[in-house]
């Protein structure tokens, strides 16, 4: 029986419109585990990717540094973030914690323009002697900008 990767991800229970996100993040080396599309007109709008606790703040940065601009910065709609979620055990009067990065983005089509972007990024940043960013400059000049 062949199983379509997004298949895979539904029959584990994940909001559909999440799918692509998800499939592309462990495609990516970043391995997730927890995620919702967001449910407008509830309290729970946002669309979040969680990331397993084995992807490290290099990771995330290693990911940024794939998908650079003309100019040399990572630029998302969405933004990575590190969660901390605080656990009170009542028995012990203790308190605990846990940390792990997420994706978050407002709504789900600001996740889709993040993912389309990434998607279809095949122009690596190729520094500031590169030809993309002298253009950049060039035409900032032009226009008076700097």
């Amino acid at each position: 029986m062949v199983v379509k990767m997004g298949e895979k991800f539904q029959s584990l229970g994940l909001d559909p419109l999440v799918i692509p996100m998800v499939d592309y993040f462990n495609k990516s080396g970043l391995k997730t585990c927890m995620s919702c599309q967001g449910h407008n007109k509830t309290y729970m709008s946002m669309f979040w990717v969680q990331f397993d606790k084995s992807v490290i703040e290099d990771d995330i940065l290693n990911f940024m540094k794939g998908h650079l601009s003309a100019q040399g910065t990572f630029i998302s709609c969405g933004r990575f973030a590190k969660r901390v979620i605080g656990f009170y055990n009542v028995r012990t009067t203790e308190w605990s914690k846990e940390e792990c990065w997420c994706y978050f983005a407002a709504t789900r089509e600001a996740a889709d323009a993040d993912l389309q972007r990434w998607s279809c990024d095949n122009n690596p940043f190729d520094g500031i002697d590169g030809e993309r960013y002298q253009a950049y400059r060039t035409e900032l000049k032009r226009l008076g900008k700097i």
